[in-house]
């Protein structure tokens, strides 16, 4: 193998070395605007959840999975005494994720849940952001 073919198939070794490094690189590293995305969402989802507990301290209880989120743009139909909501609680308009999607709302038996669906969109992903509130698991305080 003369000098020149040496050469050359060291470059070419090393072009394709670094040409995988880059594809590795990028599709291992962290990517900054999706972690700026889930740190939003999750602020605003945080921000809802406090939202939801000041509409309950008003109202009496949380809005039904039928009302939904939107129990905190307007007042619940059927109010009997309409001074206690004082909303609107959200004040930006329908509540949506840092992926232009709707958050999620569903009121259980002991409490509610609130998600987003996150950046794929997809329900019951590892991608999901949410909170529950399951008032089976708060423990009274013991008073002495």
């Amino acid at each position: 193998m003369t000098g020149f073919h040496f050469r050359f198939r060291l470059i070419w070794l090393f072009y394709t070395l670094t040409v995988a490094g880059l594809v590795f690189a990028y599709a291992v590293a962290p990517h900054p605007q999706r972690d700026r995305d889930a740190v939003a969402t999750q602020r605003h989802l945080n921000r809802l959840v406090n939202e939801l507990y000041l509409y309950e301290r008003h109202i009496g209880e949380f809005p039904t999975s039928q009302q939904g989120l939107a129990a905190l743009l307007t007042a619940p139909v059927g109010l009997s005494d309409r001074t206690r909501w004082h909303g609107p609680y959200e004040r930006t308009g329908p509540p949506i994720d840092a992926w232009s999607r709707p958050f999620n709302y569903e009121r259980q038996d002991y409490g509610f849940r609130v998600w987003s669906n996150g950046p794929d969109g997809r329900f019951g992903t590892d991608d999901d952001l949410e909170y529950v509130r399951d008032a089976r698991r708060i423990q009274p305080t013991p008073v002495d």
